[in-house]
């Protein structure tokens, strides 16, 4: 009890400082002042619903459901905080996201959740596959995987994406990533394994990476390697990272390949220029990511920063990101200095995007769109590498 009073006065005290006074578009005087007059934080969300007849939004690629749905989402993450048990309340609002039967889910592929990847100790998971490839519901057994694992190359393409999630390392799991490990599944073809790490702050740094770590190797005993990318968001995009270094040190054979979306790879770079100047586009701020980050990592050593681990030997990696997202420059560093570390990286920049802008994918921007595509290319030209 102690320790969860400590960990919300922590909350608390660090988003008080959060500077709510962001650039806002007010085209029409009547209607947006409508609408923000019940809670000043609601104002950029007001300008966004608002019909834009004499001001253009924020960024010139920005239609305006993805307006709406990034300033949802930033008002949520500035406001909720400050609630009595505000950890608690983040989790019920980040960690539900999109249901496993609604129809707002790509046709063409099924799924199945459980509780533990070894029924004992491994992380809570969902199996995300293709219709397409004949087999039997999984709801039932993650053993299945085996079965699957061998099943002929004609009628199950075996290609496998170990999906460790974002959400700061204190929220997100199966439902707030559900749209985006269907995706995933239907532009890549591949079977999407989205896992449920432990979080902070009842579970500090190392926990999530062993356990992600520990789910790889359980994968690798069923799976050969040469099948499996590892993928992942934002904190998620850092745990694959530092889960490839830990395949480094312990000498195991490495996946194919890794994706990396809008990965946050120094967790102490709160002062760089994108992080000043591009907070009034992104969703997430400086003193958010401070936060998360002194929930989740007590020794505040940078070592332990995906980007300062030791690259060489990675397999190839694909990072995809934004340019209006606060992390901009520490991505930008991060895929500078795997490449002069000898990795293959491909990196795609989109403009005008936001921070992990690919679960906004039901916004129809075109960017994530574009984004999937270029992730099944990737995924598509590793199988061609013999």
């Amino acid at each position: 009890m102690e320790s969860e009073l400590k960990n919300e006065n922590l909350v608390i005290d660090i988003i008080d400082d959060i500077d709510i006074t962001t650039p806002i578009y007010f085209p029409c005087l009547l209607c947006c002042s409508l609408i923000s007059c019940c809670c000043i934080s609601t104002r950029d969300i007001s300008s966004a619903i608002c019909c834009r007849c004499c001001f253009p939004p924020p960024r010139p690629t920005w239609n305006h459901k993805f307006e709406i749905a990034t300033s949802v989402v930033r008002n949520i993450i500035r406001t909720l905080p400050k609630k009595k048990g505000s950890i608690s309340v983040i989790r019920a609002v980040g960690d539900g996201g999109i249901p496993y039967w609604s129809p707002l889910l790509p046709f063409g592929v099924r799924s199945s959740r459980g509780k533990s990847l070894n029924k004992v100790s491994l992380p809570a998971y969902e199996i995300v596959y293709p219709k397409s490839d004949g087999l039997p519901n999984l709801w039932h057994s993650i053993e299945d995987l085996t079965a699957i694992s061998q099943t002929p190359q004609k009628t199950l393409n075996r290609k496998f994406i170990l999906y460790f999630h974002g959400g700061g390392f204190i929220m997100g799991g199966r439902g707030s990533h559900r749209m985006v490990s269907h995706d995933l599944c239907k532009s890549t073809g591949a079977t999407v394994i989205l896992i449920e790490y432990k979080r902070a702050p009842e579970f500090k740094h190392p926990v999530a990476e062993i356990e992600c770590f520990e789910s790889y190797k359980w994968l690798i005993q069923r799976v050969d390697s040469s099948n499996i990318i590892l993928a992942g968001d934002s904190a998620g995009g850092a745990l694959v990272v530092n889960v490839l270094s830990l395949i480094k040190e312990n000498q195991i054979s490495y996946p194919r390949g890794a994706v990396l979306l809008s990965p946050w790879v120094d967790w102490f770079d709160f002062t760089s220029d994108s992080m000043k100047s591009n907070v009034c586009f992104d969703y997430i701020e400086p003193l958010a990511a401070k936060l998360t980050s002194k929930l989740y990592i007590e020794t505040p050593v940078n070592y332990h920063s995906p980007t300062n681990k030791d690259f060489v030997g990675f397999p190839p990696i694909l990072v995809e990101y934004g340019e209006c997202e606060i992390l901009h420059d520490q991505i930008k560093a991060f895929i500078d200095k795997a490449t002069a570390a000898g990795v293959n990286v491909q990196s795609n920049c989109y403009p005008d995007m936001v921070h992990v802008f690919q679960v906004f994918n039901l916004t129809g921007m075109l960017a994530c769109k574009q984004s999937y595509e270029n992730i099944n290319k990737f995924v598509t030209n590793l199988y061609e590498i013999v």
